[in-house]
């Protein structure tokens, strides 16, 4: 009978898995079945993340602060 692990890990290159948890078998070679449990997420760039944290703090009503309040503040914490 074989005994079967089921552990998630992570694809580090095109030849090694790194696991989540410590298997309780000895060295050897094993059989391998790879199932993507989360779709790797499309890369944006730096000007659509930024656009992307514009919109959700408007959304939010965030108001950022003005130069003179940052001004203000570093000057505070420098003494």
């Amino acid at each position: 009978m074989k005994n079967v692990y089921l552990v998630e890990g992570r694809i580090v290159d095109q030849c090694t898995v790194k696991l989540d948890e410590k298997l309780p078998v000895q060295e050897g070679r094993v059989s391998v079945m790879v199932e993507i449990v989360e779709p790797p997420r499309p890369k944006r760039s730096l000007e659509e993340t930024m656009a992307h944290i514009r919109r959700e703090q408007e959304k939010s009503g965030f108001v950022p602060s003005t130069r003179e309040e940052v001004d203000a503040r570093i000057a505070e914490l420098r003494g």
